[in-house]
C-alpha cells in the first residue's frame, strides 16, 4: 500500500497526487496495490469552509479516485515524523514502511518511486548493460577545445564550444555538465539545474554529476531534490558517498532533526578519513561536518563532545590554508 500526505497550498502536491493517481491505475490490478492520501490541515482544529474548498479543488484538478481521508488533529501526520509536503511512503502488508519520499522533487521524483515500487511489488526491471558514451566525432573535438580555453580563460568562447557540441550531440552528456558547472560558477543557477537535469537524464550513474546538483539544489533550498540525489549516490556508490552524507546532514541540521544529522555527518567524516586525495570543495566539507557535529552535539548538551569536533575542525582549517598559501607563493614565483 502506497500513501501520500499532502497539504493546501501546497507546490506539488497536485503533481505528486497525479502521479500517484496513474500509478494506482496501473498496478491496482494485477498486483493488488492500493492507495490512501492523507490530508493535514492547516491546523489542528476544525478545518474552515474555505480551506475544504481548496482541498476538494485539489482532489478535482489531480483527478484522485483513491480515498483521500482528513488527518484531523494531525495524528497520522506525527506518527509517522512527516516533515515535508507532500510525501509517499510505501508499506508492506504487514505494515512496515520499505519506501520515503520526502516532499515530491521536481527532477528524478517519478523515477525513484517507480524503481522502488517495482522492487516492494516484486516486478523485475529491465537490466541495460552500461556502456561508456562514445560521442560523435565533431561533438567530442568541440567538447575537447572549450576544455582548452576555458584552461586559458576564455569562459566565453567554451561556451561556444559546448553549444556547438551539444548541436553535434545532443545526447552527449559531456557538454551539458561543464555547461552547468560555468552556469553555477556565474550565479545563474535556473541554467546551471536544466543542464544537470539534462546530463542526468542522458546518464543517472555519473557520481560526481549527482553531487555536484545535490550540492547545488541544497544551496538553492530544493531540499526535497537534494535529499533524493542525495540518496541515489549513496545507493550507486556507497564508497564515495561522504559529499551525500554530508548534505544530507546539513540539510537535516537546518530542519532540527538532530538524531538523524549526526548520524550522517559522522558517516561523512568516516568516509572522508577514508579518502587518499580530497579536493579543496571535499576537504572544506569536511571541516564543516566537524562544526555540524559540534553544533549538534551541543544542541543534545554535550559540552566536551563538542569541544573536540571544534578542534578538528580547527585542525583541518589549518591545514587548508597553510597549502592554499604554499600554492598561491609558488604560483607568485612561476609568474
Amino acid at each position: 500500500m502506497a500513501v501520500i500526505f499532502f497539504k493546501v497550498p501546497g507546490l506539488n502536491s497536485v503533481k505528486a497526487l497525479a502521479y500517484w493517481q496513474k500509478v494506482y491505475d496501473k498496478y491496482k490490478n494485477d498486483h493488488e496495490f492500493s492507495m490512501i492520501s492523507v490530508y493535514c490541515p492547516r491546523t489542528p482544529q476544525s478545518i474552515p469552509s474555505a480551506e475544504m474548498d481548496d482541498l476538494q479543488k485539489i482532489i478535482e484538478e489531480a483527478n484522485v479516485k483513491f480515498p483521500v481521508l482528513i488527518d484531523d488533529g494531525l495524528n497520522i501526520f506525527s506518527k509517522y515524523g512527516v516533515i515535508s509536503f507532500p510525501s509517499s511512503m510505501v508499506l508492506d502488508t504487514q505494515g512496515v514502511v520499505k519506501y520515503i519520499l520526502p516532499g515530491f522533487p521536481t527532477f528524478g521524483a517519478e523515477k525513484d518511486i517507480t524503481k522502488n515500487l517495482k522492487s516492494i511489488l516484486g516486478i523485475p526491471e529491465e537490466k541495460i548493460a552500461e556502456k561508456k558514451y562514445v560521442p560523435e566525432l565533431d561533438a567530442g573535438r568541440n567538447y575537447k577545445l572549450a576544455i582548452a580555453v576555458l584552461q586559458r580563460g576564455n569562459t566565453t568562447k567554451a561556451m561556444e564550444y559546448l553549444n556547438i557540441s551539444i548541436q553535434k550531440d545532443p545526447k552527449y552528456p559531456d557538454p551539458y555538465v561543464l555547461m552547468a558547472k560555468l552556469y553555477s560558477q556565474s550565479n545563474k543557477t535556473d541554467k546551471a539545474l536544466e543542464n544537470y537535469q539534462k546530463a542526468l537524464e542522458l546518464d543517472s550513474s555519473d557520481v560526481n554529476t549527482l553531487i555536484d546538483y545535490g550540492l547545488l539544489c541544497m544551496e538553492m533550498g530544493m531540499k526535497d531534490d537534494a535529499l533524493l540525489q542525495f540518496k541515489n549516490i549513496i545507493e550507486i556508490a556507497p564508497n564515495k558517498s561522504a559529499e551525500a552524507y554530508f548534505g544530507m546532514g546539513t540539510i537535516y541540521l537546518k530542519n532540527e532533526v538532530y538524531d538523524s544529522a549526526l548520524s550522517k555527518v559522522m558517516e561523512a567524516i568516516k568516509l572522508y578519513s577514508q579518502q587518499k586525495d580530497m579536493s579543496i570543495q571535499e576537504r572544506l566539507h569536511m571541516t564543516m561536518s566537524y562544526i555540524n557535529a559540534a553544533e549538534i552535539l551541543l544542541k543534545n548538551k554535550k559540552k566536551k563532545e563538542a569541544i573536540e569536533q571544534y578542534k578538528d575542525a580547527l585542525k583541518k582549517y589549518e591545514e587548508i590554508t597553510g597549502e592554499l598559501i604554499k600554492e598561491e607563493q609558488k604560483s607568485m614565483r612561476a609568474n
